[in-house]
């Protein structure tokens, strides 16, 4: 018998076993919801004519129209023509899921905060 055959061998009522605990946590983890809702922001719409691109309009917006829908504290900043969302720890999953929603095509990079100076410059 060679090595091979023996590992399987010994392993064979283990690896059973571990097949079902994987296919359980598999099923789990794919029929869950998953963390975080989109917030429903009421009468807003994404302005026609913003361009996604632009990082200081899309902050600008952000800022002005759609934060001050958002439960919590947020910012935004913009660092080398990129956009930053800071999002306090407590509503991050939801905010950062209802701005993607709302802003798909956005290059958005979200961060958490736990503390009340969301971004210290």
């Amino acid at each position: 018998m060679t090595a091979g055959q023996q590992f399987v061998k010994i392993l064979r009522p283990f690896g059973c076993i571990l097949f079902l605990v994987m296919l359980v946590l598999f099923l789990l983890l794919a029929f869950l919801p998953s963390r975080g809702e989109v917030i429903d922001l009421g009468d807003y719409a994404v302005p026609e004519g913003l361009d996604m691109q632009d990082a200081d309009a899309l902050c600008a917006e952000l800022e002005n129209s759609v934060f001050p829908l958002l439960p919590g504290e947020a910012e935004c900043y913009t660092e080398k023509g990129r956009v930053h969302v800071v999002f306090d720890g407590e509503h991050f999953a939801d905010c950062s899921k209802t701005v993607g929603h709302y802003f798909p095509d956005a290059d958005i990079t979200y961060h958490r905060s736990a503390s009340a100076d969301l971004h210290p410059q």
